[in-house]
């Protein structure tokens, strides 16, 4: 858990050379791994003549962007999903919320309007185009993640291709609030009916630029589920005591972590919060 502050707004100062700077590749990140669970990323005075984007701080440390062709020597890509329990937390942190702007400054090249080359606002997070004005903003894509329950289960899933078990999950669509988006979701993937339905907190996930929302349900009527098996292999009810215990860092395992010691949301029970970056 990150006890230290996120200074997000675009407020550029000059590189410190003990500053960080990341490097990525599309899924992967430039890292030096210390031990199997530790690791770190580059600092100013190992990038040499790289050009630097400043992203964020957090506390006094400013993080930047480089260009992946100058990765220093001693460091390797290595898939962003190993970074997600890795030490220390901060960084794995700071990786997270790097590589969703990274994704933003990548895909956010050139003008939509008019085809012109983009360039950065001097004192705002926006790219600007210096032919019609048009301003593209860093975006987020608002999802929804709910724990699904009956009594004392919680409906668990699994993915076509993957073995870890997961909660029901989507994004919102045009039109819909976060509440309509969860009973929808629900609905679509494994053909059951919500009643109550509560919200638990949310957590910046910048992997796929998300930002999570997540919702304690319980089942009402029908709770077979009926699964579509487009979006999942598997969805079966699972007791309190046989939860498995979570590892991933993620808003998901902590509201599985939580049925698991406490049963039905409950605010005055507060989570144990062993995932909150």
């Amino acid at each position: 858990m990150i006890s230290n502050e996120l200074f997000n707004q675009y407020d550029p100062v000059p590189p410190k050379k003990t500053d960080t700077v990341f490097f990525f590749r599309k899924g992967a990140v430039g890292i030096h791994r210390l031990s199997d669970e530790e690791y770190r990323c580059p600092s100013v005075r190992e990038t040499g003549e790289a050009e630097l984007q400043y992203l964020f701080r957090i506390d006094d440390q400013s993080y930047f962007l480089a260009e992946e062709e100058y990765l220093p020597e001693g460091y390797a890509f290595e898939d962003l999903r190993t970074t997600r329990t890795m030490l220390p937390r901060q960084l794995s942190f700071a990786v997270m919320t790097g590589y969703h702007l990274y994704l933003w400054y990548h895909y956010h090249r050139f003008c939509g309007k008019c085809g012109e080359k983009l360039v950065h606002h001097e004192s705002e997070r926006k790219m600007v185009c210096p032919r019609c004005g048009h301003s593209v903003y860093p975006y987020i894509k608002p999802a929804v993640i709910v724990a699904l329950t009956d009594g004392d289960r919680l409906l668990l899933t699994t993915q076509p291709g993957h073995t870890y078990r997961a909660l029901v999950a989507g994004f919102c669509e045009i039109g819909e609030s976060a509440e309509e988006a969860v009973r929808r979701e629900v609905r679509e993937e494994v053909g059951l009916e919500i009643g109550e339905l509560k919200y638990f907190g949310s957590q910046p996930w910048g992997y796929n630029a998300n930002l999570m929302i997540g919702y304690f349900a319980k089942v009402t009527g029908e709770v077979t589920p009926s699964v579509d098996h487009r979006e999942l292999n598997t969805a079966e009810w699972v007791s309190r005591p046989d939860i498995e215990e979570q590892v991933i860092p993620s808003l998901g395992s902590e509201m599985i972590m939580y049925f698991k010691y406490h049963g039905w949301f409950d605010e005055e029970k507060p989570s144990r919060e062993y995932f909150r970056f």
